[in-house]
Parts: C-alpha cells; sequence; structure tokens
C-alpha cells in the first residue's frame, strides 16, 4: 500500500470514527427509542406546547408576550381559585428559587396568573408579572383544590417545555432551573 492510498485510508478512518456515533443516534432516534431515565423533576411536554397562540393580558392592560427579546425563559406560576397561605408559601419559593440562581437570576421572569394578590406579597416578590388568563389557556392546569399552586417553565421562544402540577417539590423545581439556565 503506498503513502497516498494509506493517507486516505486515515481520513476515512477518523471520518467513520466521529460519524458513527451520529448516525447510531440517528437510528435509535428514528426508531422511536428514548432513554428511561430523566433527571428533570417537572412533567415534560412532549411535543413543546406553542404558548405565542394564547393572549394574556398583564393586570396593568398592556399585551403579554411570551417570546422574549432578551432572551429570557418564563417561570409561570398558576393559581387554584384562591391564593392564600399554601399558595402565597409555594409562590415564595419560585421567586427565591429565581434568586438562588444569583447573576444568572434576571434570565427568569416570574409570571403569575391567578386571584389577586395582596401589596404586602407583591412587594416581595418584586419583581413579578401579573396577567389575566383571558383566553382560559392555563385552566387544565389550575388544580381545584383551593390554595394551591401549579407552574410552568416556558423557553424564550414562547414554547412550553415542563409542567409542575399542583403540590410540586419546589427543590426540584430550582434544580431544573438551575440545569437550564447555568
Amino acid at each position: 500500500m503506498d503513502k497516498r492510498t494509506k493517507s486516505r485510508l486515515q481520513l476515512v478512518l477518523v471520518a467513520a470514527i466521529f460519524a458513527a456515533p451520529l448516525l447510531i443516534a440517528l437510528a435509535l432516534n428514528q426508531a422511536g427509542w428514548r432513554p428511561h431515565g430523566t433527571r428533570n423533576f417537572g412533567e415534560l411536554v412532549t411535543p413543546p406546547q406553542d404558548m405565542n397562540s394564547t393572549h394574556p393580558q398583564q393586570t396593568d392592560g398592556g399585551a403579554f408576550v411570551w417570546h422574549d427579546t432578551r432572551w429570557q425563559w418564563t417561570l409561570l406560576a398558576v393559581a387554584s381559585n384562591s391564593c392564600e397561605n399554601q399558595c402565597l408559601a409555594q409562590l415564595d419559593l419560585l421567586h427565591r428559587a429565581r434568586l438562588t440562581l444569583n447573576q444568572n437570576s434576571d434570565r427568569v421572569r416570574l409570571v403569575y396568573s391567578g386571584p389577586a394578590l395582596p401589596a404586602a406579597a407583591l412587594e416581595q416578590l418584586r419583581p413579578i408579572t401579573l396577567i389575566n388568563d383571558t383566553d382560559q389557556a392555563f385552566a387544565a392546569w389550575r388544580a381545584n383544590t383551593p390554595d394551591t399552586l401549579a407552574a410552568a417553565l416556558v423557553d424564550p421562544s414562547g414554547f412550553l417545555m415542563l409542567r409542575y402540577t399542583a403540590g410540586f417539590d419546589a427543590n426540584g423545581l430550582k434544580k431544573d432551573l438551575t440545569r437550564l439556565i447555568h
């Protein structure tokens, strides 16, 4: 074997080594195989739901836009028909989970949909965006149990990625946020 053929063979071998995992992953994906264990704590929404088709209004009268040009994730909190002690405690945990991201906390915006909150709670949760679910887009997530809170993570493009049912583990949500943002 001459030197030129040997060099070409080595090049093809190196290319095959890098291409093989990609081809295997493509074949497994086409066959519908998914890994059994995932590390997320929220319920993965598959396929992701486009939230841009919903049109909630901010309580100050402005339109709420899901697609964020500053590339912020949206942490959406959806309260049941009342938000008192337990609901406010969960909302505070969401606020604290956002704050634990430190310098990346501005990459997540906290949005609340539900009954009016006390002025003291609003001051404590700043910055928080209050929206009204005018087209009942969140009705399926809203818990029937009073004083509960459900949550969801919406990516910067406006797609619902993870959903947390009422009674969710705030520490699990915090871990999901940390993985997404860092």
